[in-house]
């Protein structure tokens, strides 16, 4: 669902009905324009993610940075800082940070982890980088847990206060048929959507999540939802600390699409 944010003099006292209704058809066509935008750049996000899991799972310096360190290069016992500086000055893995490093750059994304059985992140294109993600354990994180379990390869549209709100596409790394680890491409939301920054508008999921914005206060926040609890929707993270904000009717309700959203008095035309 696409929130699009009406000028704020827009007033029920300014325009008459007839005005507001051509109005309102003009913003519609710009909203419709831009939810096409969308929908093709998310296609684009998806599919680049998905080829950079796939191929790197399926890659076999991947299998073998996870087979070959699976017992001897493992300090799972340490803290964090203690693991990421162990795994940094592997030089095995020092070189597929830089591969790592090399595709994030050249495709839509933001981050490529290699996790490891356990959930503990022992490479990353993030290396080097204030809070970079090697030696953290993601293991309790749906990108994980789904690849561990089973479930194959997975979007993932983590939406919780604290993920990194963005698209995270997993593979798992299957050797003999065994489970011994995942791949993770992640791209940020906000650089996914660049090309609209300019605009004033907020993108909701299904089941109600703003998952993209132009006004940051509401980011992480959700509207009441719109489809049941059974539709199916890419797996998310915690979502019980979100505030859900509320949604009444603009003005004097003559155009249901129209609405305002929490505490703002501005017109909202809800695609």
């Amino acid at each position: 669902i696409i929130g699009w944010i009406i000028v704020s003099w827009f007033g029920v006292d300014y325009f008459s009905r007839r005005a507001t209704a051509d109005y309102l058809i003009q913003e519609r066509h710009v909203a419709g324009e831009h939810a096409e935008l969308l929908a093709r750049s998310t296609s684009d996000i998806v599919g680049q993610l998905q080829g950079i899991a796939q191929v790197l799972a399926r890659g076999g310096s991947i299998r073998a940075a996870l087979e070959l360190r699976k017992d001897a290069s493992r300090p799972h016992n340490a803290d964090e800082e203690s693991r990421r500086k162990h795994w940094v000055r592997d030089p095995y893995l020092a070189d597929l940070d830089t591969t790592l490093r090399s595709i994030s750059n050249s495709f839509a994304a933001d981050d490529v982890w290699i996790l490891n059985a356990e959930g503990f992140c022992i490479a990353a294109s993030d290396a080097g980088r204030i809070g970079s993600a090697i030696g953290k354990s993601l293991v309790d994180q749906p990108y994980f847990q789904g690849p561990r379990s089973g479930a194959g390869e997975q979007l993932y549209a983590i939406a919780a206060v604290g993920d990194g709100l963005g698209f995270y596409y997993s593979a798992p790394v299957i050797d003999d048929g065994h489970f011994i680890g995942a791949v993770v491409s992640k791209t940020e939301v906000h650089t996914a959507y660049a090309e609209m920054n300019h605009s004033r508008f907020f993108v909701a999921d299904g089941r109600g999540v703003i998952v993209l914005v132009s006004d940051r206060l509401i980011e992480s926040r959700a509207i009441p939802p719109v489809l049941p609890s059974s539709a199916k929707e890419p797996e998310q993270g915690d979502l019980t600390s979100l505030k859900t904000l509320r949604v009444k009717p603009w003005g004097s309700g003559n155009f249901p699409e129209v609405v305002t959203v929490g505490n703002s008095p501005e017109a909202v035309l809800l695609l």
